[in-house]
């Protein structure tokens, strides 16, 4: 099974030297002159297969099947990789003295090593590693609490399920099967575990069969301080092995995903100011657009914004940072919070199409995108990004929650429910924002089929979530007054009015339409009118 961080197959020589750099397959690093240069997961598994395969040219398609394995991607996307690793050992199209492309053949790995470091005593496999900058995570061996030793083939497919699923989530580093399992059947302590395959986070598991009943156990844990993070218990029936294993896949990686963003949000809120890296930038700029969207706070957002591009200064292909600069341009437009809401809707596709453009594979540009052109009343554009973005990743709550916001309003709301519905389930519940969305989902499809009453449920729910939100206020004021409630419907107004004060008005002149469907947006406005409600002051 691969891993985003190292899916080629790992041979004996430990560390490569070529030119002036040193890539070290233990570590999962390279460094030039002893200093370390950032790649992306998937471009040092790149380096990794061609250096094991030097010897040869490796063919496209070869390439295709060991990086994704076997999940469609365009050319586009082992074209961005080849450009970054050519990159990142000083090489480049033109030159290819590193990297050599043979027309209608495939890619060599062409510069001359040092033999005298193929050797692997050359590397010192206990010592303890240095973290890379991305979120790092070893998933251990689950520990098989049986007396039944046939049930590890059971136990193992579903760590490698794991590791595979885990991969799909971009800019997460994951170690490679093959390291975590040489500790299977050890005693080993987690930390040391964490030390030498340097990881900031660590999964581990039990399993205990009973009969035609499965029992799983898993629990994260942040490997710096041993503080645990996560745990939760699975059970299930046997009767369908391989639709059990889905379900537990799914079930952990949908749950743990989130809490790795959570730790590193609030990793981003400690960050001190002072000489940060491309990606420490780009995880100070998240912490901050959470806040912002949380607290309603504009000035937030924009400094959010000024932090993200300060990350493109240093590295212009940082997904992280496109990713959270998409997101803050295109808030800038929901909330009206700029003098010209457009031009932000403008920025923000500008940025998608870079995201795409820096990594073809990355769910989340075509999720942003989806999310601009709902945004824009290109639903058909819309709808098509938001599936593609789900099959490249289907386990990612904070994408499953996003295309409930958007099929809800393309008048899709059995598809809008279902993601909301599958949002809700694998997200924790602290995550209060992106469960705030899902709320607002669900808020919306409601909205649309006329059931008001159980839309203002779910909008009650979304406001307690994230309260300075301008949609699920105006939506709760029109809500409240189909309900015959119009005092409540004024607090909701007078609320919106203080940190978005055109919205209303926006709404009413349709200069800002929500939903695809005619029908739809007439029930908002009919209902925003007959609150008696035009614009607080």
């Amino acid at each position: 099974m691969r891993s985003s961080c190292a899916s080629a197959r790992i041979s004996q020589i430990l560390i490569y030297q070529f030119n002036q750099y040193s890539l070290d397959t233990k570590q999962y690093r390279l460094t030039r002159e002893g200093r370390p240069v950032a790649v992306e997961p998937l471009v040092f598994a790149l380096l990794v297969y061609l250096l094991e395969n030097r010897e040869r040219v490796v063919s496209r398609d070869e390439l295709l099947n060991e990086l994704w394995q076997g999940k469609v991607v365009t050319d586009a996307a082992l074209a961005a990789r080849l450009k970054d690793a050519r990159k990142a050992v000083g090489d480049s199209g033109s030159q290819q003295a590193v990297i050599k492309t043979l027309h209608g053949r495939g890619y060599q790995f062409v510069a001359e090593l040092d033999e005298a470091d193929e050797n692997p005593s050359t590397a010192d496999v206990s010592q303890a590693l240095s973290l890379p900058e991305l979120p790092s995570i070893a998933v251990l061996p689950f520990e098989n609490l049986g007396s039944d030793p046939e049930q590890d083939y059971l136990i193992d497919g579903i760590v490698e399920d794991v590791i595979t699923a885990l991969s799909q989530f971009s800019g997460l580093f994951v170690i490679a099967r093959n390291s975590s399992f040489s500790y299977k059947g050890k005693s080993v302590d987690a930390r040391r575990i964490a030390r030498e395959l340097g990881v900031r986070y660590l999964l581990e598991g039990s399993v205990r069969r009973s009969a035609n009943r499965i029992r799983i156990s898993g629990q994260l844990i942040n490997a710096l301080d041993g503080n645990q993070l996560w745990a939760q218990r699975f059970d299930g029936d046997l009767d369908d092995i391989f639709e059990l294993q889905d379900e537990i896949t799914r079930a952990i990686v949908g749950s743990i995903a989130p809490q790795i963003e959570l730790a590193e949000v609030e990793r981003g809120r400690r960050l001190q100011p002072g000489k940060l890296s491309s990606y420490e930038l780009a995880l100070k700029a998240k912490s901050l657009t959470y806040d912002a969207f949380r607290f309603g706070d504009a000035d937030k957002l924009e400094t959010a914004i000024e932090t993200a591009n300060a990350a493109l200064a240093l590295d212009e292909r940082n997904t992280h940072a496109l990713w959270i600069l998409g997101m803050a341009h295109m808030e800038q437009y929901t909330y009206q919070w700029v003098d010209n809401p457009p031009a932000a809707l403008e920025h923000s596709f500008q940025v998608a199409e870079r995201l795409i453009h820096a990594d073809p594979s990355h769910a989340g540009g075509y999720i942003l995108r989806a999310g601009i052109n709902t945004n824009r009343h290109e639903f058909d554009l819309a709808m098509a990004d938001y599936d593609h973005g789900l099959s490249l990743n289907p386990n990612s709550s904070i994408h499953l929650i996003h295309a409930a916001w958007g099929k809800s309003l393309a008048g899709l709301t059995d598809a809008a429910r279902a993601h909301a519905e599958l949002g809700l389930r694998l997200s924790p519940k602290e995550y209060d924002i992106f469960l705030g969305y899902a709320y607002l989902g669900l808020q919306q499809a409601s909205f649309a089929d006329g059931d008001f009453e159980q839309a203002a449920k779910w909008g009650r729910l979304s406001i307690q979530m994230h309260a300075r939100a301008p949609i699920r206020r105006a939506m709760m004021v029109a809500c409240c007054a189909y309900g015959g409630r119009f005092d409540e419907a004024r607090g909701h107004a007078a609320e919106l009015v203080k940190f978005s004060p055109g919205f209303i008005a926006s709404l009413l002149s349709r200069d800002l339409v929500l939903y695809r469907e005619p029908g739809h947006n007439d029930l908002l406005i009919e209902g925003l009118r007959l609150s008696g409600v035009s614009e607080p002051t």
